[in-house]
């Protein structure tokens, strides 16, 4: 009889340390997983250029570029970057189509009015701007919105 007591006491013992030790199990299976995310960098890169008038802006990337890394720090996980690929200058993407099917493109369009579109069949987006958005230095703020609420929010960010 004394047996059965002492078998009861470390059944009882067991359990009792079984739910506390669980929470922290709990909480470490579940930390692993965000541990190993943040280990897996994803780039995106994207390449900006113009549609139609062609302006000589220096630092548009580079303002364009600060800006997506500063607003992309609010809304994900550091491992997930956006690469801005100026092509300004030349339009490789005109010359030879076939080789940025699969990449992100964004088209500057001269307009009259600041708008943007995103294709529904290709990974275009278009930013339309004024000339009112260059003098304001406003053009940074629409690529990196376009770029981030509208061309990779739903695959990236949410």
């Amino acid at each position: 009889m004394h047996y059965n007591n002492t078998k009861g006491v470390y059944t009882y013992l067991f359990i009792i340390c079984f739910l506390i030790i669980l929470p922290w199990i709990w909480i470490k299976f579940c930390s692993t997983n965000s541990v190993l995310l943040d280990e897996v960098d994803i780039k995106i890169p994207i390449y900006i250029q113009f549609a139609n008038e062609q302006f000589k802006f220096p630092d548009l990337i580079v303002a364009t570029q600060f800006q997506l890394d500063s607003e992309l720090k609010h809304l994900t996980n550091k491992s997930l970057k956006v690469e801005l690929i100026d092509k300004l200058e030349n339009n490789l993407y005109e010359q030879n189509q076939s080789n940025f099917e699969d990449n992100y493109i964004v088209d500057l369009v001269l307009s009259d009015e600041n708008s943007l579109a995103i294709s529904s069949d290709k990974l275009n987006a278009y930013v339309l701007y004024t000339l009112d958005s260059i003098y304001a230095n406003d053009l940074p703020f629409l690529i990196s919105q376009t770029v981030l609420y509208h061309l990779i929010y739903n695959k990236y960010i949410i």
